[in-house]
């Protein structure tokens, strides 16, 4: 009997092999890496873009409040509200001398670093307007109704000056200031992703929530006013900061270098003729002028052969926008009990170099001036 023919159905091809599986798995695992590097490196560079847009918009609009303060301080000078203490008693009786320090008293009422210099700048008004003298306004009512006489303490929160600065920076680009009465529209202007809130002391027992500038790393943003290095003064001439094309800097023929050598120093553009830097007024004024304004590198002397020196002459004390970075640490020295006209953070690295990746304003500014 015939019987019948089995038929065995066979696959196209055999079933993978574990060597297979490995290496499809393998060649999957790269492809998830190389996609994911490419996103996360996407992703950095967009949250790196969108801080330094932020820091040119906080940094022009501070430029253009400087200018106004500037404006302001000229125009006390014109009707004589310079107090005659700062004539007499600190600029020794010049009146161009006078006037740049007016400013810079002025530049620090609006614009404080720090908590603490709140207080100094009402002690001030006191010292500078005697009884029977008419006193200008240096103390703004922001600052003394957010702070002063809010009841607010630090209470058991770690004192932590950048935070200080965010507040205050926010506090100060956002008040009115000459002829613009709504001040700095802080949303419209930089996005409701660049605001945010941080709690920071105390009122009345509960925790102080303030309004600051954050960066996409949703650190806040803070600043320098005056960048000084007193904490290393040699660090001024290593920074960017004191550097063409962000420094300007005039130069010299020194008399007693071969050949005429020309020399060049950097202009604080506060004081365009460096008229804090005459080594008659700092011997005479200069210990007056430390503890109301900012600290003073001592005076260069131009027919030094041998230079000037690093610790030496001005430097530029245009105020700094900076954020934290990636790494969301500043890596800037800190003195928690500064003396007065010295503050907390004078831009000086710390050494641990985390300031490396900080971004800042001014260098994305001028970026943004030439179109790169």
């Amino acid at each position: 009997m015939n019987s019948r023919p089995s038929f065995r159905f066979r696959s196209a091809r055999p079933s993978f092999t574990v060597i297979e599986l490995i290496v499809v798995v393998f060649l999957i695992t790269i492809l998830m890496g190389l996609s994911l590097g490419a996103y996360f490196r996407a992703r950095a560079s967009f949250q790196r873009k969108a801080t330094e847009n932020t820091l040119a918009k906080l940094q022009s609009q501070m430029d253009a409040q400087v200018k106004a303060i500037v404006d302001q301080a000229k125009d006390d000078d014109k009707v004589g509200r310079i107090p005659p203490s700062v004539t007499y008693q600190i600029a020794g009786d010049d009146k161009r001398r006078a006037l740049i320090i007016w400013t810079k008293i002025r530049m620090k009422c609006d614009f404080p670093q720090s908590f603490a210099e709140l207080l100094q700048i009402a002690q001030l008004q006191q010292q500078m307007f005697p009884p029977g003298q008419t006193p200008v306004q240096l103390l703004k009512p922001t600052y003394q109704r957010a702070i002063l006489t809010s009841g607010w303490s630090l209470g058991t929160d770690p004192f932590n000056p950048f935070t200080e600065s965010a507040i205050l920076l926010y506090l100060g680009l956002t008040q009115s200031r000459r002829g613009d009465s709504a001040g700095f529209n802080a949303i419209e202007q930089v996005g409701q992703n660049a605001v945010g809130k941080v709690n920071y002391g105390f009122i009345n027992g509960q925790p102080a929530t303030w309004d600051v500038f954050l960066d996409s790393w949703q650190q806040p943003i803070a600043f320098v006013r005056w960048p000084t290095f007193q904490s290393n003064p040699a660090q001024a001439l290593q920074s960017d900061l004191n550097i063409a094309p962000y420094a300007q800097s005039a130069s010299y023929t020194s008399a007693q270098a071969p050949g005429g050598k020309q020399s060049f120093t950097v202009i604080d553009p506060g004081d365009p003729e460096s008229t804090l830097y005459s080594p008659l007024w700092q011997n005479n004024y200069g210990n007056v002028f430390v503890p109301l304004v900012h600290p003073l590198r001592p005076a260069a002397q131009p027919n030094n052969p041998n230079g000037n020196g690093p610790n030496l002459g001005p430097i530029n004390l245009s105020p700094v926008i900076m954020s934290a970075g990636p790494d969301k640490t500043f890596g800037l020295f800190i003195n928690p009990n500064p003396p007065n006209g010295y503050p907390p953070v004078d831009f000086s690295p710390d050494g641990t170099k985390a300031d490396q990746d900080n971004l800042y304003g001014y260098r994305v500014r001028r970026l943004a001036n030439r179109g790169d």
